[in-house]
C-alpha cells in the first residue's frame, strides 16, 4: 500500500497494525497482517509526496538542526535560483562550499528518493529494490 505520508494515512496505518512512529528505528514495523488470510500487507510513503513534505517543513521553519551544523532554507532557494538563472543542473555548487549541514541534507533526501523509488531488480545500494537480502543497505 503506497500513498503520502499525512498524519490522517500513519494513523490509520497504525491501526491496521503497522509500528511506524518508533525509535529505535528497528522496532518499526511496516507491514499488518491482512485480516481475511493473514499475509502481510507492506506499507511505503509515496516518494514525491514524501520530499513535498521535508521541503514543506523546511521552507516552514526556515532552518533544521543536524549533528553537523544548520541547513538554512535560505541556502536551498538560493542554489535553486541560481540553477534557474544559469539553466544548469548542480551548477551551485560555490554555495555548499563549507557547509557540511547543507551537504548532508540534500544527500539525505536524495537517498530517501532513491530508496522510496526503488524498482529496478538492477539497482545497486540505495537503488536496489527493497528486498530481505538489500534491506540493511
Amino acid at each position: 500500500m503506497t500513498c503520502d505520508g499525512t498524519n490522517t494515512n500513519i494513523s490509520i496505518m497504525e491501526a491496521l497494525g503497522c509500528k511506524l512512529l518508533r525509535l529505535p528505528l528497528e522496532k518499526i514495523q511496516e507491514y499488518f497482517s491482512h485480516p481475511n488470510d493473514k499475509d502481510r500487507v507492506y506499507f511505503t510513503s509515496d516518494a514525491c509526496h514524501m520530499l513535498k513534505l521535508a521541503r514543506k517543513i523546511m521552507s516552514h521553519c526556515k532552518q533544521l538542526l543536524s549533528e553537523k551544523g544548520i541547513i538554512r532554507w535560505q541556502y536551498i532557494r538560493e542554489l535553486y535560483y541560481l540553477q534557474s538563472a544559469i539553466g544548469l543542473k548542480g551548477a551551485g555548487h560555490s554555495l555548499l562550499k563549507n557547509s557540511g549541514a547543507k551537504v548532508e541534507f540534500i544527500k539525505i533526501i536524495d537517498r530517501i528518493f532513491d530508496f522510496l523509488n526503488s524498482r529496478s531488480p538492477y539497482g545497486k545500494e540505495s537503488k536496489a529494490l527493497l528486498i530481505k537480502t538489500t534491506s540493511s543497505t
